[in-house]
């Protein structure tokens, strides 16, 4: 957010009100771009992932360290489609 100081009147409205409302309208307008879940969900990549999961465990006694974050991201696809990560990208 950029901080503005107070200056003259522009027409009836000060620097604060019309900094308000700029804020107002980027946070309308960002809600209004949130992701929206898929309408059919494809869960198989999200199956074959979890499946591996369970399987290295019963196998190995152990998955690997990174495996949350493949289900998460899986997850994430399955759920909002592989865009969601323009929308996560644009916020971090």
């Amino acid at each position: 957010m950029t901080e503005w100081k107070s200056g003259p009147l522009l027409g009836g409205i000060s620097t604060e009100e019309l900094q308000k409302e700029i804020d107002k309208r980027k946070e309308e307008e960002r809600k209004g771009s949130l992701p929206k879940p898929l309408q059919v969900l494809d869960t198989k990549p999200l199956q074959i992932i979890c499946q591996k999961y369970i399987e290295d465990l019963s196998k190995n006694g152990y998955a690997r360290d990174d495996a949350d974050h493949y289900i998460f991201e899986t997850a994430m696809e399955t759920v909002f489609g592989k865009d969601v990560w323009k929308f996560v990208n644009s916020i971090i």
